[in-house]
């Protein structure tokens, strides 16, 4: 076994080597690294509209974990960056109207759309929408887990908010101010009251077991 010298000093104090002082700061760099480990779904990113280098700018895009975006409507051109830069395979729609199967052409990814109100001014119609709301973080967390995939509505700031926030909450235990905070960033609009009253409302955990959270 080959063994790490140790010179001394003139003093007589011991002193260790340079290569021995490298693999100490290396030992030490290794448990800090091991210490600190990174959860699968770490989040990379919260400020909206950032940067996409896509023209025209992709409105309120934002990486909400690993393999989750959000974004108002996106473009073909939009679509094909995304899949080259991030290897996007998913879309999911939350737009009432309108499909995105026309703007894939012939990228190797799926379209999903679950129909929200655009105007949730009261409490009531979010409720309605909550089959609707469910059905989408079911099919967002199996995408998620799989390939990249983008959230989107018209401007990705209401709907895209409800369902981002929601998803925090149930799967990475944010509590709901901060995600109602969150959502904030993204150009939301403040007089669609009833979808922070709902975001405030909702039992979290009733709402992951409807999802299917193991």
């Amino acid at each position: 076994m080959r063994h790490i010298g140790i010179r001394k000093a003139p003093l007589g104090v011991p002193v260790l080597g340079l290569s021995a002082l490298a693999l100490m700061a290396l030992l030490n760099l290794c448990q800090f690294a091991y210490a600190q480990p990174i959860a699968p779904d770490e989040v990379l990113a919260r400020v909206g509209n950032q940067p996409t280098g896509i023209q025209p700018e992709l409105a309120n895009f934002g990486r909400v974990t690993r393999n989750l975006y959000r974004s108002a409507q996106p473009n073909s051109e939009h679509l094909r960056v995304l899949h080259e830069r991030y290897g996007l395979r998913t879309v999911i729609s939350l737009k009432s109207t309108g499909h995105d199967e026309y703007l894939i052409n012939d990228l190797p990814a799926r379209v999903m759309r679950f129909s929200l109100n655009p105007q949730p001014i009261g409490i009531d119609t979010v409720r309605r929408d909550k089959p609707n709301i469910v059905r989408a973080l079911r099919a967002l967390r199996h995408a998620v887990v799989q390939k990249p995939t983008l959230l989107h509505c018209t401007n990705g700031s209401d709907r895209t908010g409800l369902v981002t926030a929601l998803y925090r909450m149930i799967y990475e235990n944010l509590p709901a101010e901060a995600a109602i905070r969150e959502m904030r960033q993204y150009d939301f609009h403040g007089y669609l009251r009833g979808i922070p009253a709902f975001i405030r409302e909702v039992d979290v955990a009733a709402l992951g077991r409807e999802v299917g959270v193991p």
